[in-house]
């Protein structure tokens, strides 16, 4: 008896995550990731009638063939954005060219959505969003969904992200973040308990917590009005680990401005399955960050020590969904 209750207690397991992470949609992305999910991307409904949503992303040369996997799930999304991205330096800080493969090229002719943005310096992670931030200067961007390159998105990822901005419009909105103190202080037994929170429903649809450091991973949603335009170019006033850890860099820069940073504490992708085991599970990946320039959290430790982490509070926001 013992062993059949086991047995059903890991079937509801196997079918709780088929239906967190849609396993057969992540099966098919990888299996198929030039599948022809964008010919239906112009058919969706916008994500906000009013203003203008991007998404940004940037890549390595090493990883700009596979950034197909997270371009196909940004392609297949329940609402559309205005424009998706993708922002790649002429050469990497290194010297190394960025040579642009042909599926990318067709990509950015079939969805006039896709845009290959080319530009002259290379800003690091952060190139993900600097560039957009300053693009937005001349042009009238109401909100940027910041992602990386290396991730499968979840089918709702900008839904949930642009309907929290909708009702919390003067907060910095991530799906992931963690608090500098409490990474700090706390045991790894209570910071994985407060990890696996994110697995679990909630009755409250905009269930929210304050977070430090949002996490690029799973999706980031800005308002470029919440940067101060010198600081967030101002790179080299830092040390040279903050280079690697736009994270930190990022949220310490809005933590300066006075912006507060909410998390959804909802997991919003995963790694394609190579990223994942190379990447993330044996830090073994040339190209992966986690496992060269911030293996042991050194660079993350360094950056998040050039800010003073206030304490958000809850402030006056827009109740209407």
């Amino acid at each position: 008896m013992k062993i059949f209750y086991v047995i059903l207690l890991l079937v509801l397991i196997f079918l709780y995550i088929l239906a967190y992470y849609n396993i057969f949609r992540y099966t098919r992305i990888n299996m198929n990731p030039t599948s022809k999910f964008s010919s239906n991307y112009r058919k969706l409904p916008r994500v906000k009638k009013k203003g203008k949503v991007i998404i940004s992303l940037t890549t390595v040369p090493g990883r700009i063939e596979t950034s197909k996997y997270s371009l196909v799930s940004l392609l297949d999304q329940t609402q559309r954005v205005d424009e998706i991205r993708f922002y790649i330096p002429l050469e990497s800080s290194k010297g190394e060219p960025y040579i642009i493969p042909e599926w990318m090229t067709n990509l950015s002719k079939n969805v006039k959505q896709f845009i290959i943005k080319r530009c002259v310096k290379d800003w690091g992670p952060a190139t993900k969003i600097i560039p957009a931030v300053l693009d937005s200067q001349r042009e009238d961007i109401d909100s940027i969904i910041y992602v990386d390159d290396d991730i499968i998105y979840n089918k709702n990822m900008v839904e949930t992200l642009v309907s929290y901005s909708k009702r919390y419009p003067k907060y910095a909105i991530c799906n992931q973040g963690w608090n500098v103190e409490r990474w700090i202080k706390n045991s790894k037994i209570l910071q994985f308990f407060h990890h696996t929170r994110k697995y679990f429903p909630r009755s409250d649809p905009f269930y929210h917590n304050f977070t430090d450091v949002m996490q690029g991973f799973s999706g980031v949603l800005i308002k470029p009005s919440f940067f101060d335009i010198s600081a967030l170019v101002n790179l080299k006033k830092y040390p040279k680990e903050v280079f690697f850890v736009d994270d930190v860099y990022l949220s310490g820069l809005l933590n300066n401005n006075g912006i507060h940073r909410i998390t959804t504490d909802i997991q919003s992708g995963i790694p394609f399955w190579s990223e994942f085991y190379n990447g993330f599970l044996m830090r073994a990946a040339s190209h992966s960050l986690s496992s060269e320039h911030n293996n042991d959290l050194r660079n993350d430790k360094i950056a998040s020590k050039c800010f003073t982490w206030y304490k958000q509070v809850i402030i006056k926001v827009n109740n209407t969904h």
